[in-house]
């Protein structure tokens, strides 16, 4: 379920350019995931950011393999 939260707060940020900027400016003073989780709540996604953690690091796994795969062929 909270990974469900994470990839439809995703879909959101996709499509919002101000949400966009603004994790943008705090992954370049490497606060990106936190603000994720900060903004996620504002919004009623209720996250923590041990999931969101786990969820992005699986994610980056994911394409690091199909990367791989890829290069592979």
């Amino acid at each position: 379920m909270s990974k469900n939260l994470v990839v439809a707060f995703c879909g959101v940020i996709a499509k919002d350019e101000n949400l966009q900027r603004e994790l943008r400016g705090a992954i370049a003073n490497s606060r990106g995931v936190e603000r994720f989780v900060e903004l996620a709540r504002e919004r009623g996604y209720f996250l923590t950011l041990e999931t969101a953690c786990d969820c992005f690091a699986e994610e980056r796994q994911r394409r690091e393999t199909s990367e791989g795969q890829e290069l592979a062929e």
